[in-house]
């Protein structure tokens, strides 16, 4: 395993959290894969889960505080260089304590938080597992693989036992690593702030290969048919995923944060040209765009023939998958940087104006919204009838 100082920091904000859970035993070259504990639920990044989450809002199942002074967000933020606020984020979200989403398994949910701090938590009880100190922040989701969680923070990958949350490995980088890992067939995959996507050995940590891209990844790979897609610089990338060998390139007209969602030999992605993207798997050649009033980082979603996403132009669309026709619009009061949660016929999602949003999938109709009086931009997890969405004081569930 190769050992690299601690390096750059810079504009942790800006990967479409981009930020995720993972496979948990998925045949590498299935093109509809099964729920399970990463980010976006699966390893085509769809967002859509198995579990029912709630239709309508009775109360707050529980909350879980982290304890940290919501302090220690502004001053990291400042010390590490962040563009937060010249990419329009504002003051509001130096105070979130659990800015990543959530990965569940078996009734616990993995998370990390700013102070350096990774937990387990009972999702019925609210009960603490374990916590460990990572080191460093933790804005990158988790994964979870067999008896073993992977994330990304400041200074490489871990590798931490479910069960204990002792450390099993690290896989050190030359920056950060806010990609959420993708795993498959034993190996791990994720982008980091160094420009390389790495492909590192899931039991030992040992690197397999890595691939150097035109800028920073922010974006979580997905997996279809022997192939990675992820978001570098201003391109989405297809790698083979056995050698890690470039397939084709697509360059759009602005950074790629958003990860990257497929279907039926489409991968769908949106930049900071406002465009959100539907490319041909096999070739990379454009089949069609929808270009919206803002940044896309808000990673899609996609259920029934509809991709779901929000935008910095403060709404959430719904567009046919075909064509990239809207279907309908939900405006919120804010930016939108979470990406979305499909249960059954309901989209979840966040928006900086504070709320999470629950919406019918087939009219756009708000069934219910909940204030939590902070930008929400974590994405939200479902399990066990409830929505669980990283906070400003730790973790939060719905019912």
């Amino acid at each position: 395993m190769k050992n690299h100082p601690q390096g750059k920091f810079q504009n942790y904000f800006l990967f479409g959290i981009t930020v995720l859970f993972f496979l948990a035993g998925c045949d590498k070259g299935s093109n509809t894969l099964p729920p399970n504990p990463m980010f976006r639920s699966n390893l085509n990044r769809t967002g859509q889960y198995d579990a029912t989450g709630p239709q309508k809002f009775n109360e707050i199942a529980w909350d879980f505080s982290t304890a940290e002074s919501t302090d220690s967000y502004g001053s990291g933020r400042k010390k590490h260089g962040s563009r937060a606020e010249v990419e329009g984020f504002g003051s509001g979200l130096r105070n979130i304590s659990v800015f990543s989403s959530p990965a569940i398994k078996d009734g616990v949910v993995y998370f990390g938080s700013v102070s350096g701090h990774f937990y387990a938590v009972d999702t019925k009880t609210c009960e603490e597992k374990w916590k460990i100190g990572a080191g460093t922040t933790t804005k990158s989701s988790p994964a979870v693989y067999d008896e073993t969680v992977y994330f990304g923070n400041y200074t490489g990958l871990m590798a931490v036992n479910i069960f204990t949350g002792q450390k099993k490995w690290k896989f050190r980088t030359d920056s950060e690593v806010f990609s959420s890992p993708a795993i498959s067939g034993g190996i791990v995959y994720f982008g980091c702030l160094d420009d390389y996507l790495y492909a590192v050995d899931a039991k030992t940590g040992e690197e397999k290969w890595k691939f150097r891209t035109s800028g920073e990844i922010y974006s979580s790979p997905a997996i279809s048919n022997e192939t990675l897609y992820v978001g570098a610089g201003s391109d989405l990338i297809a790698l083979d995923i056995n050698t890690g060998k470039r397939k084709w390139l697509f360059n759009s007209n602005g950074i790629v944060n958003s990860s990257p969602a497929i279907l039926n030999g489409t991968v769908y992605f949106g930049d900071d040209s406002y465009h959100l993207y539907a490319l041909d798997t096999q070739t990379g050649k454009e089949k069609w765009r929808f270009k919206t009033g803002g940044k896309i980082r808000s990673s899609p979603a996609i259920s029934d023939g509809t991709i779901y996403f929000g935008s910095f132009d403060d709404c959430f669309y719904a567009l046919d998958k075909n064509d990239g026709k809207m279907k309908w619009k939900v405006e919120t009061g804010d930016i939108i940087f979470s990406s979305p949660g499909i249960s059954g016929d309901t989209v979840y999602f966040g928006s900086n104006d504070e709320f999470l949003y629950a919406v019918d999938t087939k009219t756009g109709e708000i069934r219910w919204k909940h204030n939590f009086k902070t930008p929400v931009t974590s994405s939200p997890a479902i399990a066990d009838g409830k929505v669980i969405v990283g906070w400003k004081y730790g973790l939060r569930a719905l019912k």
